[in-house]
């Protein structure tokens, strides 16, 4: 009789321990449900070729995890990550999935977008010329020379598409004294639309030294310019004409050798079998590279007319 009661006893306290514990963990479960979370996580790219960029990406990504309230609280999007491998990233448009990695306390349910739409451009370097984009002005008297660059010319890489939009390699001067000009001037790439987008290529140098000489007018003389044609054209046409612009150079009065001198020619022009009017740019031939001249160059019209 009094084994009996004990075996009951026991049974009883059984149950009401499984019972307390059905209790605390419905308890446990009411004060911290199960639930959802979304968070705006940023993409991450590994693995691209040196030979590559990345013309256009994904920068976000929606995440969806599933968790208990209490570990969800303390989730933020800096302890997600979500990424894409470019491995096997090609030229164009790629579409590649995004991987997601977060804490062990929680699920990711869904990411939106699975798949990346990354546009993969090549790299490519090119050699530009600098021009120079004057500005302000001198006082009444003085005139300023053509600028001379060092470098002349500086080396652009970037994506090829981006390139092929690029209208030129510009140094910006501002005049605002009548002293020769002499400074180390910050580069600017400027696209077809005259959008500013130095930032988006790499110049190799960013930088050139502009040296722009400024005399005063009555320092400075005005010579002529001489084009030099050689052969000749084809049979039965003949040259009719021949048009400069500018038809005159400036050099520094200041050197009594270039007084006398008649005037500067050019590099020499060939007629060589010309059947019509052609034109192009040529440069003035400076017979002492310490005596700056303005223009160093010059645009010739070489008439040529049926006899």
């Amino acid at each position: 009789m009094k084994f009996r009661m004990f075996a009951n006893n026991t049974a009883y306290k059984i149950g009401a321990v499984l019972f307390a514990a059905a209790l605390w963990i419905w308890v446990g479960i009411q004060d911290n449900p199960v639930e959802e979370k979304i968070l705006l996580v940023p993409v991450a790219y590994s693995n691209l070729s040196s030979e590559q960029m990345i013309a256009s990406q994904e920068d976000f990504v929606n995440v969806r995890i599933e968790g208990r309230k209490g570990d969800l609280d303390f989730i933020f999007s800096r302890d997600v990550r979500a990424r894409v491998d470019l491995s096997n990233a090609q030229t164009g448009e790629n579409s590649l999935r995004v991987q997601v990695e977060a804490p062990v306390s929680v699920k990711v349910i869904d990411v939106s977008p699975r798949q990346a739409t990354v546009v993969i451009d090549r790299v490519v370097s090119q050699q530009w010329p600098v021009q120079t984009t004057i500005s302000g002005s001198l006082q009444p008297g003085y005139l300023s020379l053509d600028p001379q660059l060092t470098p002349n010319d500086v080396i652009l890489e970037g994506a090829e598409s981006l390139l092929e939009t690029v209208a030129g390699v510009t140094a910006d001067v501002i005049l605002n004294e009548d002293v020769t000009y002499n400074k180390v001037v910050p580069l600017r790439v400027l696209n077809q639309n005259g959008q500013d987008i130095t930032e988006l290529v790499r110049l190799t140098p960013d930088t050139v030294e502009v040296y722009l000489p400024v005399y005063s007018r009555s320092s400075v003389l005005e010579k002529p310019v001489h084009v030099p044609l050689t052969g000749s054209p084809a049979p039965g046409f003949r040259v009719t004409g021949l048009e400069l612009e500018p038809r005159f150079v400036v050099v520094n009065g200041d050197f009594m050798s270039f007084m006398d001198l008649p005037y500067y020619a050019t590099e020499e022009v060939a007629l060589d079998g010309a059947t019509e009017t052609f034109s192009l740019t040529v440069n003035v031939v400076n017979p002492n590279e310490f005596v700056p001249i303005s223009p160093t160059q010059v645009n010739v019209v070489v008439k040529v007319e049926r006899q």
